[in-house]
């Protein structure tokens, strides 16, 4: 089962923790996450690098406050993307770094539900608690007032390094790193994704980049909107063809790959 998030143990007591995916998702939940981290209670700082459109809201709730907790300095950082649940995440850090052209996202928590009358008012309800949980988490941070943050949230608020550092969300801002594109399947869920999240590179100039099946993979998800079975399926392929002895397998992938650039520079 592919995992959203990996944890590193590096040397001199600190560990590595990276979220560059949904969160809580695809059957692993903060609960793997937090056993992980429980093994590691000695370390003395903990780095925690996030690229994620969000997921869970319970499950970045019991992030942050396994993070909160630990007696490990935290340091946070935003490599693209810190949207939804991510945000959440992002505010357990002691010291919180973005670069100026990543984003932060904040919005009210929502749910897909069916029921009757009374279970979608108590699912309204549940909805309105982890909003207050999210605006006294975010109040914490930024010393914002309660209405600020509320308006934040309605208005599903995204936030270049230097609005959220106006804003309080983050301490430090480093330079621009020419931030990627969210997937289709990831974008689709957002109301007013900026446009810099949404335009991608041009083909050749993301091709150039690919240099492992890992890339290759990430490639397909972002570039082309597969799925997560897609594009695993589809690397897999590639990497038999290309380990084949025959030439014509070999043009057969080549092939492939011109033809499918095509059609990814025409969307």
């Amino acid at each position: 089962m592919k995992r959203w998030y990996s944890v590193r143990n590096a040397s001199n007591g600190v560990v590595d923790l990276s979220i560059h995916d949904e969160i809580g998702l695809w059957g692993v939940t903060a609960k793997d996450l937090i056993t992980e981290m429980n093994d590691h209670q000695g370390v003395r700082e903990i780095n925690v690098s996030i690229h994620s459109p969000g997921g869970s809201a319970f499950d970045g709730l019991a992030i942050y406050n396994a993070l909160k907790n630990h007696p490990a300095k935290v340091y946070t950082r935003v490599e693209g993307v810190a949207a939804s649940a991510a945000s959440i995440v992002l505010m357990a850090g002691d010291v919180i770094t973005m670069p100026e052209d990543a984003f932060v996202m904040i919005h009210n928590p929502w749910v897909g539900i069916m029921g009757d009358a009374d279970e979608l008012r108590d699912t309204a309800d549940m909805l309105d608690k982890i909003r207050d949980s999210l605006v006294s988490i975010y109040h914490k941070k930024t010393g914002l007032d309660e209405q600020t943050l509320v308006e934040l949230l309605n208005a599903e608020s995204w936030l270049n390094g230097k609005d959220a550092k106006d804003y309080g969300f983050v301490d430090v801002l480093t330079e621009s790193v020419n931030v990627a594109a969210l997937s289709p399947e990831f974008a689709k869920h957002f109301a007013s994704i900026p446009k810099s999240l949404t335009q991608q590179n041009t083909v050749s100039d993301q091709v150039g980049d690919i240099s492992t099946l890992k890339d290759f993979e990430s490639y397909l998800r972002d570039a082309g909107g597969f799925s997560r079975k897609e594009a695993t399926a589809l690397t897999s392929r590639a990497k038999d063809l290309m380990q084949s002895d025959s030439a014509e397998d070999q043009g057969q992938i080549i092939s492939a790959l011109s033809s499918l650039s095509t059609t990814l520079a025409g969307k």
